[in-house]
């Protein structure tokens, strides 16, 4: 399993099981790893955002990839991802659903404008 497929496995897995529970716990590096990649590696932390939404469709993991690392990913790297955003909203529902949970956070006013552009509604 290539290091993406694991990572994206990892986040999956860690969003379902007991906050608290020994495998929660165990798991917890995911979310640190995620955060990391999406601060320095964007090609990884996108690889790995791809795998979650092609893992699991569920709302919540929609929720918490949308508003946790994908946030994260276009407050560091907006501009250098935003067109690759809008054609993968465009091909893919899933990711594009998963817009409707981003804030804006920290992007720019231009990032966020594009990505509210093709956002659906709040959910």
């Amino acid at each position: 399993m290539s290091d993406k497929n694991y990572l994206g496995a990892s986040w999956v897995r860690f969003q379902s099981v007991p906050k608290g529970s020994a495998e929660y716990l165990e798991l917890e590096w995911v979310v640190e790893q995620m955060w990391d990649l999406c601060g320095s590696e964007r090609e990884k932390a996108w690889n790995a955002i791809q795998e979650i939404i092609a893992l699991d469709q569920s709302d919540n993991t929609l929720a918490m990839v949308g508003a946790g690392p994908f946030e994260n990913l276009m407050v560091h790297h907006g501009p250098l991802l935003i067109e690759r955003v809008e054609v993968c909203a465009r091909v893919s529902p899933p990711f594009r659903r998963m817009l409707g949970v981003v804030w804006r956070n920290r992007m720019s006013e231009q990032v966020w404008t594009r990505l509210k552009a093709i956002a659906p509604p709040s959910w």
